[in-house]
């Protein structure tokens, strides 16, 4: 995420790509179907090992999201 004062939401471009994935020891994948859609689907994951930096007990988090509504995410 890039922060800006005073850079009008509007006038920043859409990413190309739709899916980023971080390669690390704990990788994190984020995948939507648009950037502007309400109704877009997002998902995001993280995986990895717990024994790694930063790894925690948070590995295998989801969630998932379409038609502007939450349908999963873990607890």
């Amino acid at each position: 995420m890039i922060w800006g004062k005073g850079i009008p939401l509007d006038k920043i471009k859409e990413p190309a790509s739709k899916v980023w994935m971080g390669q690390g020891a704990n990788p994190v994948c984020l995948m939507r179907t648009s950037w502007n859609d309400p109704n877009a689907i997002y998902v995001g994951f993280k995986a990895g090992s717990p024994s790694v930096n930063h790894g925690h007990m948070d590995i295998g988090s989801f969630i998932m999201e379409a038609d502007g509504v939450r349908w999963a995410s873990d607890f």
